[in-house]
């Protein structure tokens, strides 16, 4: 119980920084994995996915036309 609370924790630290690091168009989506801890860019994909339900790329290109908050 304790475990699964605190992989949750993870997950949503891990989408939060993530989307921080997406707004900087000067990180590559491999570097941010890596900096994610991910060692394949392709496990990156797929868990941002899961939270975002789109895939990195797809939300930097929003982020670059919206304002941010």
């Amino acid at each position: 119980r304790l475990n699964h609370a605190l992989a949750n924790v993870r997950e949503s630290l891990r989408h939060d920084i993530a989307t921080r690091y997406l707004r900087d168009p000067e990180r590559s989506i491999s570097e941010i994995a890596w900096l994610l801890g991910y060692q394949q860019t392709s496990s990156f994909d797929r868990a941002f996915r899961r939270w975002a339900g789109v895939n990195p790329g797809d939300a930097r290109s929003k982020f670059a036309v919206a304002p941010r908050s």
